[in-house]
């Protein structure tokens, strides 16, 4: 019996990692991968860190899609778009007329930067989530050599490559809608000292309760317009205000969509034959944008894909603030889930803090500083220990 057709669209970290999955279980499994890209496969946590360590962005590329093609048996096609998704009869169509059938098909499609009010078009206005948009922005950069960015946005992204900006020498202005940085994954009190540290390393900071709520451009200025009616004239401007899925396709091929692809605990869509995984996808009812959620997500489709169903289960998974000088890692609490926060423990160097729910039970941590990080084998079997008790 011929082994099914397994179509991938996309060729970002999701659909390297589920297609690696895919050749680990089986030799013989037929696997193409469709982007519009250059199917070049990278480290996308790494972009956040690149000026920091001295590293250029070709230094994270790991292999080239003739390379990943070649070394996992993949069918690669880049540089076209999948523009209509046949369900009935389980075809694809690309920008370039390409016609491919498939038994599978996999929608690794990824994530779009939410933009400002009024951003679109204007030039001077960048948002980093893939390498493509970081060499546009750093050919900017090295054409009009701006002295200062403004950040817009304090989770995440915001807080890394503001991290990364100050050690390369720029003068960094951050707009944020909360009090301290992080505020939905760390207690104030970690936020307070993240927000000291980056102070330290010359970080100006703007707290605007509705941020941003317009922007324009004025010769070779961005202009942005505050909740508060001031206005902010900057050289370049990185927008981190949060991402969502790419869900275009999906919706066009009449899958179910809120945020993202809905799919079920295996993976699976709307359509039995179609799954998502990765930024794009909904898994439990949310989406999960970091590294550790997606590779369990591969692991377990891939299973699924291959006869052997596996429903995606997500262990305790600490996410890492990469700013290299100040250590911070987390596991936070479900958005939904009541409770506080308690530190733990306190020093000028170290800090320790656990989310506690209405039962008195943990349910996320939060640490901060070297000696701190070596706790996060012991928070997280605690939050499992008093899980297994439920």
């Amino acid at each position: 019996m011929p082994s099914a057709q397994i179509v991938i669209i996309g060729s970002g970290m999701a659909a390297y990692m589920l297609a690696i999955e895919l050749r680990l279980i089986s030799q013989t499994a037929s696997v193409m991968m469709i982007t519009e890209g250059d199917g070049e496969y990278y480290p996308k946590p790494k972009l956040s860190t690149l000026l920091f360590n001295k590293t250029s962005a070709k230094d994270i590329v790991t292999g080239t899609a003739e390379y990943m093609s070649e070394r996992y048996r993949l069918e690669v096609v880049v540089n076209q778009s999948v523009v209509a998704v046949d369900r009935s009869a389980k075809q694809i169509k690309t920008s370039n007329g390409l016609c491919v059938g498939y038994d599978y098909l996999v929608f690794a499609t990824g994530s779009l930067s939410r933009q400002l009010p009024g951003q679109d078009g204007l030039s001077g206005i960048f948002s980093i989530n893939s390498l493509s948009d970081y060499h546009q922005w750093s050919q900017v950069a090295v054409r009009s050599r701006p002295e200062s960015i403004t950040i817009v946005g304090s989770g995440l992204v915001g807080i890394e490559f503001a991290h990364d900006f100050l050690s390369h020498g720029y003068q960094v202005k951050m707009i944020s809608d909360h009090d301290n940085p992080l505020s939905q994954f760390v207690p104030e009190l970690m936020g307070e000292r993240i927000l000291q540290h980056l102070k330290q390393m010359g970080l100006q900071w703007l707290s605007v309760p509705d941020g941003v709520t317009a922007c324009a451009q004025k010769d070779n200025q961005i202009v942005l317009s505050l909740s508060d009616h001031t206005m902010i004239t900057s050289e370049m401007v990185l927008v981190a205000i949060g991402l969502q899925g790419r869900v275009e396709l999906a919706k066009r091929s009449g899958l179910a969509c809120t945020s993202g692809i809905v799919c079920d605990n295996f993976g699976k869509t709307s359509d039995s034959s179609i799954f998502a995984l990765g930024d794009c996808a909904v898994v439990h009812g949310q989406s999960r944008y970091f590294v550790a959620p997606l590779r369990q997500q591969a692991k377990s489709i891939a299973q699924t894909l291959l006869g052997n169903p596996v429903q995606i289960h997500y262990p305790v998974m600490p996410a890492v603030l990469k700013m290299p000088s100040l250590p911070v890692s987390f596991v936070a609490p479900s958005p939904l889930c009541q409770g506080q926060w308690r530190v733990e423990s306190n020093d000028k160097d170290d800090l320790e803090a656990g989310f506690l729910n209405t039962s008195g039970d943990v349910v996320g941590f939060a640490l901060l500083g070297k000696k701190a990080m070596l706790k996060r084998a012991s928070w997280s079997e605690r939050i499992m220990m008093e899980h297994l008790d439920e």
